[in-house]
């Protein structure tokens, strides 16, 4: 099996013994592609995504590095790291 990505290293994002958990470096590589400007940073616009496989929270670190706001949620809320958190707009 082949990936179309690849990463050295997986980052310290989110809790990566959270089974399906990807890098966060693929997160924040799509929200700086699509939300973020040519610089790589957020636009000035309070820019958001949603994340509904959270259970690792991998995007809500991303997020909060890069400051925009993320609504997260995990369809399986008990078998999420996030606790008694279901659903939080950041």
């Amino acid at each position: 099996m082949h990936s179309v990505i690849n990463y050295e290293q997986r980052g310290t994002y989110g809790n990566n013994k959270y089974r399906g958990n990807c890098s966060g470096r693929v997160i924040k590589d799509l929200l700086l592609h699509y939300l973020g400007d040519s610089i790589g940073k957020p636009q000035k616009r309070q820019a958001s995504f949603c994340e509904v496989f959270a259970g690792g929270g991998t995007g809500l670190a991303v997020a909060k590095e890069l400051g925009f706001k993320n609504s997260i949620c995990n369809l399986n809320h008990k078998l999420s790291v996030l606790d008694n958190l279901w659903f939080k707009l950041y």
